[in-house]
């Protein structure tokens, strides 16, 4: 598990040093090159919960990796800072972390990300709420108009 862990973590860091490519003509490509990069781990993640219907303590455990993660990184931030970083890793999860668990549309890996943002919300990770997104109402919201993923 620490090794899942410290997985989850390195990849929250990439995905938060990638919002740059959070645009209409670079979101699509640069989601969908990652997702086959992280692949292996995303899929990984049902297996490593076990059989119980709901996931268990396996679950709740993979699902609380970020969240405390990032509550940790910004422990020592001053107020300003935080609030900075918070929207950051608010569009993280929101555009990347969350959609690329729900992409495959498994059944554990979206209960998986819906406790995430869950455990995220509770423990205020940042100032700001954090809703369950998927990567085609992203995807569609540039051609519309991206309103409330996050």
């Amino acid at each position: 598990m620490e090794e899942t862990r410290k997985a989850l973590e390195e990849f929250f860091d990439k995905m938060l040093g990638s919002i740059q490519y959070f645009k209409k003509k670079s979101y699509e490509n640069f989601f969908k090159e990652t997702y086959e990069e992280y692949r292996g781990m995303i899929m990984a993640l049902p297996g490593l919960c076990g059989e119980e219907e709901d996931g268990g303590q396996a679950l709740e455990e993979l699902a609380s990796v970020i969240p405390a993660y990032v509550k940790e990184k910004s422990r020592d931030m001053s107020k300003k800072q935080r609030s900075r970083a918070g929207m950051d890793y608010n569009l993280t999860m929101a555009v990347y972390v969350v959609p690329m668990l729900c992409y495959q549309r498994d059944p554990v890996n979206e209960r998986l990300a819906g406790r995430m943002v869950e455990l995220w919300n509770e423990t205020q990770v940042t100032d700001y709420t954090l809703q369950k997104s998927e990567f085609d109402q992203i995807a569609g919201g540039f051609r519309k108009k991206l309103l409330g993923i996050f």
